[in-house]
């Protein structure tokens, strides 16, 4: 399957350009851009000699930006993920709580002391404080 894939071009709410490849001429139409709100026009193409030509012309390198791709499986139906646990702890109410949590059920090392990092590994094991805020 082919995968799709999007290219955006900023400052500009639509532009009608040509990329060439060897003999190979794509026309390509940029649109729905909007300058003052900062939204740069775009194109969808799952045509991989179009793809090629805008990702290889010379003359727009800088201009357009390749933005993100899709693979074209899209019809298929997806497997849910599996749900993460979560563990509520209502009688932690402050970070040196949280560290002695950590530290005794996921022997996380004594010397935490980084909020960033206790508060990804709280994330990372879905520990859940009602009474406590990181903020």
């Amino acid at each position: 399957m082919a995968m799709l894939k999007k290219y955006i071009m900023r400052g500009v709410t639509s532009a009608r350009t040509q990329f060439k490849l060897g003999d190979f001429t794509a026309n390509v139409e940029f649109k729905d851009g909007d300058v003052i709100h900062g939204i740069p026009a775009s194109v969808i193409t799952n045509d991989p000699r179009v793809q090629m030509a805008i990702e290889n012309d010379k003359q727009m390198f800088g201009r357009v930006v390749f933005l993100e791709w899709k693979s074209g499986k899209e019809d298929e139906p997806k497997k849910a993920e599996p749900q993460k646990k979560v563990i509520t702890l209502d009688d932690v109410k402050t970070i040196d709580d949280v560290k002695a949590y950590l530290v005794e059920h996921h022997n996380m090392p004594r010397t935490l002391s980084k909020i960033d990092t206790i508060k990804a590994k709280c994330e990372e094991f879905g520990l859940v404080f009602p009474n406590f805020s990181f903020e």
